[in-house]
């Protein structure tokens, strides 16, 4: 029964090899677009990873305003705070570009002195 099925596949295939060619490269096309999508996906994802763990940093904890206020001397309390290894203050907003640009930026202020323990920074020149 399998070489009855082989014969009348090889045949039809030799028949009609144009047809039989542009179907394989077509799933062969389809197999590679759907890996290199998935590869571009998986990057995509890295790097948003990796963008979030340098804006953010190593914390384990987060001390945040809902307002654009801050009272500092949550900052000495944390310090003191015992079982907390590090603190850093950091100033985060997203801001308005002027024109003709007109768009969002992240705005970062860290203090890079006490910031280090939380994030690795490359100076370059």
């Amino acid at each position: 029964m399998i070489n009855l099925v082989r014969l009348f596949s090889l045949r039809h295939f030799y028949r009609e090899k144009w047809k039989s060619g542009l179907t394989i490269v077509g799933i062969a096309l389809g197999v590679a677009v759907f890996i290199s999508i998935r590869i571009s996906i998986n990057s995509a994802l890295g790097a948003f990873k990796n963008t979030v763990d340098h804006v953010a940093g190593r914390t384990h904890l987060e001390i945040t305003s809902p307002g654009h206020g801050f009272d500092e001397n949550l900052f000495l309390v944390a310090k003191g705070t015992n079982g907390v290894r590090a603190v850093t203050p950091v100033v985060q907003s997203v801001v308005q570009c002027a024109p003709p640009v007109n768009e969002p930026l992240l705005l970062l202020g860290i203090d890079i002195f006490s910031d280090r323990q939380f994030r690795t920074y490359r100076f370059q020149a």
